[in-house]
């Protein structure tokens, strides 16, 4: 799953100087990395000719050193600086000259879960090499991946194998691959692995509390609602992680329900509206139950609750009750 920019990077004739990937997806990431290295150094050549280094460990005195170094029997050496994102200021500072002037024949690569792009280093990493961000995979694309992972394990899962096993994995590849493994294994010789299967195996790791409140409100069953808030808040749950999924989800639904009046199609609203294809009739139905017009108000409000539960005293469980009681109760049924 390399980005086609990284594969036609990696094969022109001049290699890249710098590379940094970064963002939350490690899997995809860390295979970035590999078919980097695999592209610029050679396995027989790597003991004298790649360096690895831990961010806040770095001392760019040494980094650079190594980086001026020529190379030993070999076209190129590597530094790989493993999480970039805790390099320290002043270090960051020391191999900023390098980085607007770097050699043909050394690449420095940098691994980070996040970067500053405002960061002058970061800009003239941009101006002299190549950026890559690897974000999550979108919960619409999360299913062709799974089926490829399947796939190539020669197997194969029923639709409604699938269908559970998107809803209990998270969001992280390399726990979704884990847990094929474990099917896999399981299934032994069958090739066609079953919902029985999925169910066995693989646990929920989703926290499933915050989704039936998600759920409840999306429904406007503003009961149950308050009752699982409550039961969040005492279990120890962030008031601005409900705040923030009630958002998200409404979010979800006023997409729905704009492609719903352009009449799109069901398998197309699921990969506009970036949801899995199963949830496409649960969100059609709470769509219908919300008037367009309610939906600039409720964001509205939502945003004041976020900004009140960062910055004031008020009581994070009473904020968030009172926005419940609020909003659901004015989110009139469209006229039919």
């Amino acid at each position: 799953m390399l980005p086609d920019t990284l594969r036609r990077c990696l094969a022109r004739d001049v290699k890249p100087a710098l590379l940094c990937f970064y963002g939350p997806e490690n899997y995809l990431l860390e295979q970035a990395c590999e078919a980097a290295l695999a592209a610029l150094v050679a396995p027989t050549d790597r003991d004298f000719n790649l360096d690895v280094f831990v961010g806040r460990e770095v001392q760019a005195a040494q980094v650079l050193d190594i980086l001026h170094t020529y190379p030993v029997m070999a076209p190129r050496r590597c530094v790989l600086i493993r999480q970039g994102q805790d390099l320290r200021a002043e270090q960051m500072e020391r191999l900023q000259a390098y980085v607007e002037k770097p050699l043909a024949e050394s690449c420095l690569i940098l691994c980070c879960d996040k970067i500053d792009k405002r960061r002058k280093f970061f800009q003239c990493f941009k101006k002299n090499g190549e950026l890559f961000e690897f974000k999550k995979l979108s919960p619409a694309r999360l299913p062709d991946f799974i089926n490829q992972q399947v796939q190539a394990a020669g197997k194969v899962l029923t639709e409604p194998a699938l269908q559970l096993l998107c809803q209990r994995v998270g969001e992280g590849l390399q726990e979704v691959l884990s847990e094929i493994d474990k099917l896999v294994l399981f299934n032994g010789a069958e090739r066609l692995i079953d919902v029985e299967a999925v169910a066995a195996v693989v646990c929920d790791t989703r926290p499933e509390g915050i989704f039936e409140l998600v759920e409840a409100v999306g429904e406007r069953d503003l009961a149950r609602a308050l009752y699982l808030l409550e039961r969040l808040l005492q279990d120890g749950e962030a008031p601005v992680k409900i705040n923030f999924l009630i958002a998200r989800h409404f979010r979800q639904l006023w997409k729905v329900q704009a492609l719903l009046g352009q009449r799109v199609a069901p398998a197309e609203l699921a990969q506009r509206a970036g949801v899995l294809p199963f949830l496409v009739p649960q969100l059609t139905r709470q769509a219908r139950l919300f008037a367009p017009e309610f939906f600039p108000q409720l964001f509205d409000r939502l945003l004041q609750v976020d900004l009140a539960l960062k910055s004031s005293r008020i009581d994070p469980a009473a904020l968030l009750q009172h926005s419940l009681m609020e909003l659901l109760p004015l989110a009139q049924q469209p006229a039919e």
